[in-house]
């Protein structure tokens, strides 16, 4: 077999493969069509706020101030916080769990609600060294933005199911 030929039905084989087990690029979520013109209810500086932004983009919406939205999300609860989770035998902490709730619910322009109140939550822990700890806040910052992206796309998902 030739070279060009063994990369053709490598190629081929790959994609069957992928097509096989399910495999699909994610495309831009199917939202509905009140959704065309979004506010979302928090500050643009926001984490969530800039990644809600960049994927309803994507989708080909817009982003916009309240006053020209044909939809606002309304977040009741959106917080990200750390609990202790375990104590070694010095009294010092050893392992921490970082929690992301987040509950929305979306209105349309003329205040009827086009998607009732929606609560998604994210949990994550980690080991805290006290040797390490630059590495562990490097950690922690890493989970968050991580916890962030993955809340949006969640968001997204539950927009688009309705």
């Amino acid at each position: 077999m030739s070279r060009t030929g063994f990369k053709a039905w490598l190629t081929l084989t790959l994609v069957m493969i992928l097509a096989g087990c399910g495999f699909q690029l994610r495309g831009s979520a199917a939202l509905p069509p009140e959704l065309d013109a979004v506010n979302l209810g928090i500050p643009d500086n926001h984490p969530l706020a800039r990644e809600l932004s960049t994927l309803l983009s994507a989708s080909g919406r817009q982003v916009v101030a309240p006053d020209k939205a044909t939809a606002q999300l309304q977040f009741e609860q959106n917080d990200l916080l750390r609990d202790v989770q375990s104590v070694g035998a010095t009294a010092r902490v050893r392992e921490f769990a970082l929690r992301y709730n987040v509950a929305f619910r979306v209105v349309s322009a003329d205040g009827r609600e086009i998607q009732p109140l929606t609560s998604l939550e994210i949990y994550r822990d980690y080991t805290f060294d006290q040797g390490q700890v630059l590495g562990a806040a490097s950690e922690e910052e890493f989970l968050r933005d991580e916890m962030t992206r993955e809340m949006a796309n969640r968001i997204l998902r539950a927009l688009a199911s309705g």
